[in-house]
């Protein structure tokens, strides 16, 4: 009985091991600003840039943020991505705006508009807002950030792009819980006497 305990808490530890999702990498390069500027981004337009305090902003987290301005056109911010073909991800990013006039948002993915990514004259109160979107991956992917705001600014901050995780066991993990289910049962008649037999003293 001892070891038919062992066997399946050894099994359902292998069971949890295999089911629990390791942390999703990180795909963005510098989606926090950390890095006091741009590095990582390919930018178009003018007054894009990052700062710890500007035009009224302070980071989301972390010690920096994009602050994005453009007031001769559309400006934007854009990154190509390694990916998984087929794989489903999540893109994620923290927006804060004043509500100026004139102000629009957009995120595109290969060129794309992500529906419900558009935004005109968004106004959060200078509060940032998360925004999340699932996009899938091709093998090779861009990331493009567009904005204008000619009175002001809209700040950035957090943009991340993760593989979407959902409750479905891998193949793997599948395996190994009918192995683990297997063991049990095999520990379980071992262990179990036959009916009917009568012990003679």
């Amino acid at each position: 009985m001892k070891s038919m305990r062992m066997l399946a808490a050894f099994a359902a530890m292998s069971v949890a091991a295999q089911a629990t999702p390791a942390a999703a990498a990180e795909l963005v390069t510098n989606g926090g600003f950390e890095t006091g500027d741009l590095t990582g981004w390919s930018i178009t337009g003018n007054h894009e840039g990052a700062a710890g305090d500007f035009s009224g902003y302070t980071p989301h987290s972390g010690n920096d943020f994009a602050y994005l301005g453009d007031t001769s056109g559309t400006g934007s911010l854009s990154q190509l991505l390694t990916t998984a073909a087929g794989q489903t991800y999540t893109l994620s990013y923290y927006l804060a705006s004043h509500g100026d006039n004139s102000t629009t948002f957009s995120a595109l993915w290969n060129g794309q508009t992500i529906a419900g990514s558009e935004l005109v004259n968004p106004n959060s109160n200078g509060i940032y807002t998360l925004f999340s979107f699932l996009v899938t991956g091709t093998g090779s992917d861009t990331l493009t950030l567009l904005a204008t705001d000619p009175p002001s600014y809209l700040a950035l901050d957090d943009v991340s792009v993760t593989e979407a995780t959902g409750a479905v066991p891998e193949p793997a993990t599948w395996a190994m819980m009918l192995l683990g289910f297997v063991g049990i049962g095999a520990a379980v008649r071992r262990n179990r006497k036959p009916a009917g037999l009568a012990q003679i003293a």
